[in-house]
């Protein structure tokens, strides 16, 4: 329990640019991650992208997604995963694990109206 706190702890703060530089976490994965915002904001207001319980952000309806939001989502997992592996290594902590607390992080701080992922998969709108 113990491990898991301080984990989350860790999770809450792991985007801030001096802890991530100091973690010696991929910059230019951070970076790409840090452009990529205002197209990720726009597509979570759209309701077609939301966050997943796994840390990642996913499509709320494949079907109704564009090419260009399926590339921004492939995108933004690509670098996350990179971000999650040095993160998870740096700690070490199971990546399946840092995941599951990262995404628990970002569902808990997701704005009400957009997209989070259910336990069981499914896909609702945060109150």
């Amino acid at each position: 329990m113990r491990d898991m706190i301080v984990l989350a702890l860790f999770a809450l703060f792991s985007l801030t640019p001096a802890l991530s530089h100091a973690a010696g976490v991929d910059a230019v994965a951070l970076s790409a991650m840090k452009e990529r915002v205002p197209e990720l904001v726009q597509a979570k207001e759209s309701g077609a992208v939301g966050e997943k319980r796994d840390g990642l952000v996913g499509l709320v309806n494949e079907n109704l997604a564009s090419t260009a939001v399926k590339a921004l989502v492939e995108e933004e997992n690509k670098n996350r995963r990179t971000v999650y592996e040095a993160r998870a290594q740096e700690q070490s902590k199971d990546l399946e694990v840092f995941m599951r607390v990262m995404g628990d992080s970002r569902i808990d701080n997701e704005k009400p109206g957009r997209f989070v992922q259910k336990f069981d998969g499914n896909w609702t709108k945060k109150n």
